[in-house]
């Protein structure tokens, strides 16, 4: 059976996102493709019942109807870690691997998706990323994160843990700056100590967006008006503490943004309206003057109220930014763009023995 074990060193780099990109490619391709999480570390009760909401995400954009327990064996609920600290979590291998192999029947590649970090994640359930990838008989892809030269550590760390077993490293959500070391400096680096550098995406705002729907649910924040178009995606955020003389030229400079100021901040709510903004976050649960309501009306604007003052409501975002899960159309397709330009995808096909 082929698999494919997408890694990282840190959590929210990009893994579920990369196994839904590859799961499309080989299902256009005719192939039957299965996604499969060894250990759940986001549960979630839906219908009455505990799924990981990650492997929950990747069967509803790939329109399996695996069963949960197979897809994900081990879900860290507060009941599971009670187990596991009272040592009655023994046969944690027997698990996956029987659920994997049940999988496998009906399903190739098996793409198979990290929790958290590689290198200090599982060994509480006894299964750390590099047992799962031996008794899985998996191949390993990196999913790193390179904000500066130290990307390279991580890498060679788990280079270390996974052995001849990786088969590269994919750099996600690339600042500008960084793209020419990495072609220059770090992959060659990286290739002199045994690392293939398979791929490079760049950070794009279209993936890195988030819905004003999402934003509004996991700020716990209320809509005060356009519930029409909380589907809209947020690229940029501003915080409005300038006058207006400065916001304007800067608010128009901006594209597809949210402005986050206090309630009381009519004058730059007025002029956030003049140009392209996707929603009003109003800080300090200050209801806004019916000015500002009746004007987002007209130009389809939401409004939201958030329950905390300006530093701790920009603090949720940023926590929501850290998390996004892609869920919009646009953002998928924007990913497989992006794969079809930086990664080395025939690559990848010859790894899972697709070449």
């Amino acid at each position: 059976m082929s698999g494919l074990y997408l890694v990282s060193s840190e959590g929210y780099t990009g893994k579920t996102l990369a196994c839904m990109v590859l799961a499309r490619r080989y299902a256009k391709r005719g192939l039957n493709p299965g996604y499969f999480k060894p250990i759940g570390h986001s549960p979630a009760r839906e219908g009455g019942v505990w799924v990981d909401r990650d492997a929950a995400l990747v069967l509803g954009q790939l329109g399996l109807d695996d069963p949960m327990h197979l897809v994900c064996p081990l879900l860290v609920t507060p009941a599971l870690l009670v187990k596991a600290l009272g040592g009655e979590i023994k046969d944690g291998e027997r698990l996956v691997l029987e659920a994997y192999r049940e999988l496998a029947k009906t399903h190739s590649p098996m793409l198979v998706g990290g929790s958290g970090s590689a290198i200090l994640q599982g060994a509480l359930l006894g299964l750390t990323a590099p047992r799962i990838a031996e008794i899985l008989g998996a191949r390993v892809l990196l999913v790193q994160k390179a904000e500066d030269a130290l990307c390279v550590d991580p890498v060679l760390a788990c280079a270390q843990a996974f052995g001849e077993r990786l088969a590269g490293v994919i750099f996600n959500n690339v600042p500008e700056q960084m793209l020419e070391p990495l072609g220059t400096e770090i992959a060659p680096f990286l290739a002199r100590q045994g690392v293939q550098m398979l791929g490079v995406i760049p950070h794009d705002p279209v993936l890195h967006s988030v819905s004003v729907r999402e934003l509004v649910e996991r700020m716990g924040a209320q809509v005060l008006s356009g519930e029409e178009h909380l589907d809209e995606l947020i690229e940029n955020f501003v915080v409005g503490a300038m006058n207006v003389e400065h916001a304007l030229n800067y608010l128009r400079r901006t594209p597809a943004k949210a402005l986050v100021t206090a309630g009381e901040r009519t004058d730059l709510q007025l002029t956030a309206l003049e140009t392209s903004t996707k929603a009003i976050i109003l800080t300090g649960q200050q209801q806004p003057d019916h000015l500002v309501l009746s004007r987002a009306r007209a130009t389809g604007v939401p409004v939201i109220l958030s329950m905390e003052d300006t530093f701790g409501t920009v603090a949720r975002i940023e926590e929501v930014l850290g998390k996004i899960r892609m869920t919009r159309p646009e953002q998928l397709a924007r990913a497989e763009e992006l794969f079809r330009e930086g990664v080395a995808l025939e690559r990848i096909d010859e790894v899972l023995g697709l070449g």
